[in-house]
């Protein structure tokens, strides 16, 4: 759609907030806690058939994992990471399997550090 008036851009900002908005509830229905999210990035991690399980997905579930306290879980995916391209990310979280504090502080240093790169404020207190 080609831009003509403030009205038609106003409008479309409009219905694209409301989408916005519709899809934050369903996202929080479906995600109530970070309990739920973990569960989630485990199943799709386990149920995956292709190499993504192992991959991206399997780092994802062990970080969650380990978040969430399950460190013997957190160890199982991150040991099973088999993508080159992920291994790297994983290897720092190896040694940080026996300390659920020290394995959460390096995920917060992480997300600082992310946080940083976007040229995102800071966090109050950190995220996990």
């Amino acid at each position: 759609m080609k831009f003509e008036t403030e009205d038609q851009f106003r409008e479309a900002a409009i219905e694209i907030a409301k989408v916005a908005h519709a899809k934050t509830l369903e996202l929080d229905r479906k995600f109530p806690s970070f309990d739920a999210i973990a569960a989630h990035v485990v199943q799709r991690a386990r149920s995956s058939p292709d190499r993504m399980g192992p991959s991206w997905w399997g780092y994802e579930a062990g970080v969650a994992s380990g978040i969430a306290g399950r460190l013997g879980e957190a160890d199982e995916f991150l040991r099973g990471v088999t993508d080159d391209r992920v291994t790297g990310r994983a290897a720092p979280f190896l040694s940080l399997i026996a300390d659920a504090d020290a394995f959460r502080g390096k995920v917060n240093d992480l997300v600082a550090e992310e946080r940083a790169r976007l040229k995102l404020k800071p966090l109050g207190s950190p995220a996990f």
